[in-house]
């Protein structure tokens, strides 16, 4: 996600382009303007009686996004009204009426005023409420209401999914009661409510927005105006990280959770990844990080920050996220199948384990509430 402390923005390489334009102007040259447009964002919607409510993909910007941009056309005024512009990728339009047809378009903005082309046309109609014909109530026979049951823990096996050999376990968490403060610290460097680790997100890191129930860890995302750092920002998420309690140095980092996802894509950010103390030097690995609505892989160094994404849903239901470290190599396994591999600038610096459930410009569509649920992290050594 980000280097920790106030070392500097660590989205390098995805704001590659716009460093590219300041080398190649040399030394001491002035900058030019910026006149690329955002990437066009991918709109969809639903109406439901008294409202219609909209998400779109986040777009991306080589500077820096600003803000979206809604326009509605009504069919029984065929002219195109603005809704608003947001900073957030969802919008529920509620001065609608039952009956009626709308047509909406999103466009994303940058910093330097800049537009990107429009979205594709949603067009959606309104129902009309009815009134359903009531029918007697019977009533009901008593019934012994259920107890909640946790989600079953697959028992710890002789190794992580995938990976056949030998390993020995090195760490485990398998969330049986509360949150192990010997194990985990909440927050992003500081107690409270802090800022996040990435300043491309739109959230603060809230220690409310993190617990332990029903035998797993639960990280939660809500839409809840907050300070932090210096910023105020329209959402409140949750991390816990290891920083001075546990580090590892090779081995298979894995993670089964269950992650939100809305319109057929992972919503928000989260992450599941690896930091060493000094950044990026010590490198980090991404294991898993919902990035535009798809679950992403990378390795984080000084020469960059290579990886990948994974075809497939891994969304709105229980799967394993491993990595296995190796000396000048990283292989990535969701589900237990291989999904990437990367050799190049593998760093040997301990790490500490982070998690984390936020929203952002990086992110999918955000979601809210919405709740990252991890049912176990383990670290293995072979």
């Amino acid at each position: 996600m980000l280097l920790p402390r106030s070392r500097g923005a660590r989205r390098l390489a995805l704001a590659a382009s716009a460093l590219a334009l300041c080398a190649a102007a040399g030394p001491g040259a002035a900058y030019a303007a910026d006149t690329s447009a955002p990437s066009t964002p991918r709109l969809s919607g639903t109406a439901a009686a008294g409202k219609v409510a909209l998400n779109w993909t986040a777009s991306w910007d080589n500077i820096r996004l600003s803000d979206y941009g809604v326009w509605r056309n009504r069919r029984s005024t065929t002219s195109w009204q603005e809704m608003g512009r947001f900073t957030g990728t969802t919008f529920t339009d509620t001065s609608v009426t039952a009956g009626d047809t709308y047509t909406y378009v999103v466009r994303a903005r940058d910093t330097s005023n800049n537009w990107s082309p429009a979205s594709n046309e949603v067009t959606v109609s309104v129902p009309t409420a009815t009134s359903p014909t009531p029918t007697p109530t019977p009533t009901p026979s008593p019934t012994a209401t259920p107890s909640p049951t946790p989600t079953p823990t697959p028992a710890p096996s002789t190794g992580p999914v995938g990976m056949p050999g030998t390993w020995t376990l090195r760490f485990a968490d398998e969330f049986s009661s509360g949150l192990d403060t010997s194990k985990w610290n909440v927050g992003w460097f500081g107690t409270g409510v802090t800022k996040a680790p990435n300043g491309a997100e739109w959230a603060c890191m809230d220690p409310a927005n993190v617990r332990v129930a029903n035998g797993e860890l639960q990280l939660s995302l809500a839409s809840r105006q907050q300070s932090c750092g210096g910023t105020t920002q329209p959402y409140s998420g949750g991390l816990v990280n290891t920083n001075g309690k546990f580090e590892f140095s090779y081995g298979a980092y894995e993670v089964r959770a269950w992650l939100p996802g809305t319109g057929g894509v992972m919503a928000n950010w989260p992450a599941i990844w690896a930091d060493g103390q000094n950044w990026p030097t010590d490198g980090e690995i991404d294991v898993m990080e919902g990035l535009g609505g798809q679950a992403c892989w990378h390795f984080h160094y000084t020469g960059g920050g290579p990886g990948g994404c994974a075809s497939g849903t891994y969304f709105g239901g229980w799967h394993t996220f491993a990595a296995n470290w190796e000396p000048g190599a990283i292989t990535y396994y969701y589900d237990g199948v291989q999904v990437g591999r990367l050799t190049s600038g593998i760093t040997s610096a301990p790490e500490y384990l982070i998690l984390a459930n936020s929203t952002g410009q990086w992110g999918g569509p955000t979601l809210t509430p919405a709740t990252m649920r991890v049912d176990y992290v383990r670290v293995w050594r072979r």
